[in-house]
């Protein structure tokens, strides 16, 4: 077998289009006015101050967040300032999402936007390295913001480290040198400033974690919507490590979670997948929600009593990717990861179809489910 590396595979690549797109009617597909754009095309540009992770617009288009290294920096998107830096994260921040509604509940009169975060929890632990299946790796942060795109937190004083660490520490050292003989100048009183600073440096961090939400797991990934259409409702994943290395506790397999954005708590733990779960998402009418898994199933669920009311088997292996048709009456996978993000639109021609999978094509593997 003749073996080739990236450079010359790409070099003898031939890719031709067998034909166009076109509409069901047999018209050639045309660019929207003013499309397509190329880099060097663009109205305005902003300056980052490191390499973008993860990008996310406002639904009124007025706030653009962008995930840089631990940090999430909040532009105006008119003026292309920025305006806040939200930090709360340990490692790298793989996402950002804005609610599409904005959900107000008795301590939220002053929120305009809720921006949801995602990344892998880097946070040392206290001498507990074992890190065992099904335990989650990431950590989720719902943030507040309000109508300038700032952090909404409770208005108190700053902590002022340096200060606050000699007050708290001279009759200490005091102490030291008068009774037991230390020097002010030696090492060990050095040792306890900086001791001091990073416990508070810590504590300040837990403190101000207090006005966030934190969630242990991850979001669904494979174009999965993070909120149902009206926002009332988020989706992630927890415990979704796969089970191809071995099996695991039927109470620690992959986990669909449902919180209630109104009541800031969790209103269901979806259990039923024997392996990674890849994508999930709530139906246009927010009735049902679906999840589809390496296990070779797409589970419906009601969304309102946690029931799962379907379990659809595929026929070729594992499931990647999937959708709502926009009456919520069909579900379409695909367990092919050629064919990861896609959408189901209006087709009349729909609901003539019978039988549990509706349409299946042989080359893309993709199933349409009734779930109605």
């Amino acid at each position: 077998m003749r073996c080739m590396n990236q450079s010359t595979f790409l070099q003898n690549y031939v890719y031709a289009l067998e034909h166009d797109f076109c509409s069901p009617t047999g018209e050639p597909a045309t660019w929207a006015i003013g499309y397509p754009k190329y880099w060097g095309q663009e109205a305005a540009k902003i300056q980052l101050e490191g390499q973008a992770n993860a990008l996310a617009l406002s639904p009124d288009s007025k706030i653009i967040a962008v995930g840089i290294d631990t940090e999430i920096h909040i532009f105006d998107a008119d003026t292309r300032k920025r305006i806040e830096v939200l930090r709360g994260h340990t490692g790298t921040v793989e996402k950002v999402k804005f609610a599409p509604e904005i959900i107000n509940t008795v301590d939220s009169e002053d929120t305009r936007y809720i921006l949801v975060s995602t990344g892998e929890e880097l946070e040392e632990s206290d001498g507990d390295s074992d890190r065992h299946e099904g335990c989650d790796f990431g950590i989720i942060i719902l943030w507040e913001l309000d109508e300038r795109g700032r952090l909404r937190q409770k208005k108190e004083k700053p902590v002022d480290i340096d200060t606050l660490t000699s007050r708290t520490l001279q009759p200490l050292m005091s102490d030291l040198v008068s009774n037991h003989g230390w020097k002010s100048d030696e090492k060990a009183m050095g040792a306890l400033d900086q001791a001091m600073k990073k416990a508070l440096r810590k504590a300040l961090h837990l403190h101000e974690q207090e006005s966030k939400h934190y969630l242990r797991g991850e979001l669904a990934s494979f174009g999965s919507p993070t909120f149902s259409s009206d926002g009332k409702t988020l989706i992630y994943l927890s415990q979704n490590e796969t089970t191809q290395h071995g099996p695991r506790d039927p109470a620690l397999l992959p986990c669909l979670n449902l919180w209630d954005m109104q009541t800031r708590s969790l209103r269901h733990r979806l259990l039923g997948h024997t392996d990674a779960i890849m994508w999930a998402g709530m139906s246009p009418d927010n009735s049902l929600v679906a999840s589809i898994a390496w296990d070779g199933r797409a589970r419906v669920w009601d969304a309102n009593s946690g029931a799962c009311i379907h379990v659809l088997v595929s026929v070729d292996g594992q499931l990647w990717s999937g959708a709502f048709s926009p009456d919520s009456k069909y579900l379409a996978d695909s367990p092919s990861l050629a064919s990861t993000d896609f959408a189901v639109g209006h087709a009349p021609w729909l609901g003539a179809l019978t039988g549990p999978c509706l349409q299946a094509e042989e080359t893309a593997a993709q199933c349409v489910f009734g779930i109605r």
